[in-house]
């Protein structure tokens, strides 16, 4: 069974790549916790040119198939001027 797109690996892949390194992007520690078998609060710790600052996101999980499902992304908490976000995104 394969995956399918994170919020949490894309940040990785951001942070690790030519971009990010450009950028100075440190990926600190990352959670994930689930409640309620749909209930998804994520956060991760980074830190951008010697700034530290946590990012976060709420989604929910919604069954496609017994195999598989989809995560909807309600809200997210990112650095200023970008800051908080509450929209619902299918990923």
């Amino acid at each position: 069974m394969g995956g399918g797109f994170s919020l949490g690996n894309a940040l990785s892949s951001f942070a690790s790549g030519f971009w990010g390194q450009s950028i100075g992007v440190k990926l600190g520690s990352k959670k994930v916790q689930i409640t309620g078998g749909r209930d998804v609060e994520a956060s991760a710790d980074v830190e951008v040119a010697g700034k530290k600052e946590t990012l976060r996101y709420k989604a929910e999980l919604m069954p496609l198939s017994s195999l598989s499902m989809s995560e909807e992304v309600i809200s997210v908490k990112l650095p200023e001027p970008i800051g908080d976000q509450a929209r619902r995104v299918k990923v």
